[in-house]
């Protein structure tokens, strides 16, 4: 069987708003990424208050909302209360959103140790998880820690192995690299590519 998962890319400044055909309805919902704030008024986050209005007033209504990544930038040196104030700044300009939101990590969100990453796990959510949507099941990844015999993978092949449905997947790299930008080796990629092929991956979106 040829390998049938579709891989996208998307840039945060633009925001897409996918429409899935399921047995009942449509699955209507908005992607965006790549925030990139900092402690301080940046472009960033200008545009993320324009992307939320917008979904805010989106007249096709969608059902919900996700982030793939990428919610903060800042030195690798930079102090964990920055960090602290930057991941607020988040909530509270995507706490605007009048639907729900579902937020992965990127690599910058995870390059500043454990307290960092334990401060995104208490105040936004887990690192990998599940959501079940009409005969969709959606697979939340972290991208940095998908190697094959990770907790992650363990954890996503018990979830594979009960599960029928037709799967999305959302992580923050790419399946396959683009140009010049940085993805998984070409092992993990071989790896990835045959896993999530041979459990029914319909689609996995990347940002």
């Amino acid at each position: 069987m040829r390998f049938a998962c579709l891989v996208m890319f998307f840039l945060f400044q633009a925001g897409f708003s996918f429409c899935l055909e399921t047995q009942n309805k449509e699955l209507n919902f908005v992607i965006f990424s790549d925030c990139h704030l900092k402690d301080t008024t940046t472009i960033g986050e200008t545009i993320l208050k324009n992307i939320i209005d917008r979904v805010n007033l989106d007249e096709s209504k969608p059902e919900f909302a996700v982030c793939l990544g990428d919610i903060v930038e800042l030195p690798k040196n930079a102090s964990i209360q920055r960090y602290d104030r930057t991941i607020d700044k988040y909530l509270s300009i995507t706490g605007r959103l009048n639907i729900p939101l579902y937020t992965i990590a990127g690599n910058h969100d995870l390059e500043h140790g454990e307290i960092a990453s334990k401060i995104f796990q208490e105040k936004i959510g887990p690192l990998f998880f599940t959501l079940q949507k009409s005969e969709y099941l959606l697979i939340f990844l972290n991208s940095e820690s998908v190697e094959k015999n990770s907790e992650q993978m363990q954890w996503l092949e018990k979830i594979f192995q009960k599960s029928k449905e037709k799967k999305i997947v959302f992580m923050h790299k790419p399946l396959f690299a683009v140009n010049l930008f940085k993805s998984f080796d070409i092992f993990t990629t071989q790896y990835l590519k045959d896993f999530f092929e041979k459990n029914n991956v319909f689609v996995i979106f990347s940002g």
